[in-house]
């Protein structure tokens, strides 16, 4: 008994792998988004990632081309020996991207994990994954557990690459957290049945009334409510919805898992979205992570 008390005691020291949802975890997961437009990376992540951890930028890349339109993808990648886990960060959306993620809403879906997922979500994340998947196969590091974090479309990569990691044999659903902010739908309701059964620990942050979580649009049941079609598009769970503001630590937020389109969260805004609460001065914690991170992350 002793020895198992011990052992306990010994990973709860060493992991900071999130198991139940905190602002402040979110918080620091947000702002690595600002370390894929800063120059050098170290100066976003030094500010807002734990010292604690020893983390290592084991990787940054920011232009890989990943549309038709030539726009770029980009990533970040951490690791922490101490921790024994990597941080994957998907940068969002820049440039012509949402006009190609809208242009490719309606086209066959890429079929995944006993799903489909949106064309567009997909060509951007294949654009990296063998740079990204070829880190995680790091000898030594099969054990190490992994969060895949992002904002906008880098959520919609983070979904998609925790469910590739997974089926391609990186790691298993226990290893693995998703924690998304601003993240559009990324496939059908087989889809986030996968996630939902695949992961414990996935938390999608939703700032007040920002619009990119209702689009691609799902087909309405009611005025709150989607129905989980097999050729449309359909949340996983976990909602966190901050209905007057993700700006603080103590903003007050609820989390919601009745589905992935629980009609008590931000579904019931109805029609009531903005990008305002995207990015910028009204998006999460009342930045713009491109601006910020361009100026270095100085406040």
């Amino acid at each position: 008994m002793f020895r198992a008390s011990l052992l306990i005691l010994i990973l709860s020291v060493v992991t900071s792998f999130p198991t139940e949802y905190s602002t402040e975890a979110t918080k620091e997961y947000f702002f690595l988004n600002a370390a894929l437009f800063s120059t050098p990376a170290s100066v976003c992540v030094d500010k807002y990632i734990d010292t604690e951890g020893e983390w290592k930028i084991i990787d940054r890349k920011t232009d890989s081309i990943c549309d038709y339109l030539n726009q770029t993808c980009g990533y970040l990648v951490l690791r922490s020996d101490v921790y024994r886990e990597y941080i994957v960060v998907y940068r969002g959306s820049i440039g012509r991207q949402v006009e190609g993620e809208v242009e490719e809403t309606f086209l066959p879906q890429v079929r995944l994990a006993g799903g489909r997922v949106h064309l567009y979500f997909y060509t951007a994340q294949n654009s990296t994954w063998g740079l990204v998947s070829g880190i995680l196969k790091t000898e030594g590091t099969k054990d190490y557990t992994v969060v895949f974090t992002g904002h906008s479309l880098g959520g919609a990569a983070s979904v998609i690459s925790a469910a590739r990691a997974v089926e391609e044999g990186l790691k298993n659903g226990s290893q693995v957290a998703i924690w998304t902010f601003g993240q559009p739908r990324v496939g059908n309701s087989e889809f986030s049945t996968y996630i939902d059964d695949t992961f414990d620990v996935v938390y999608r942050v939703v700032n007040r009334r920002d619009i990119v979580p209702h689009i691609p649009p799902c087909f309405a049941k009611g005025l709150t409510g989607c129905f989980p079609a097999t050729f449309g598009y359909y949340h996983e769970i976990t909602e966190v919805w901050y209905p007057e503001g993700l700006y603080e630590l103590n903003s007050t937020y609820q989390i919601c898992t009745n589905g992935g389109e629980d009609p008590s969260c931000s579904n019931s805004l109805i029609a009531n979205y903005s990008w305002d609460d995207h990015a910028g001065a009204e998006g999460y914690f009342n930045i713009d992570p491109a601006v910020y991170g361009s100026a270095n992350c100085q406040d």
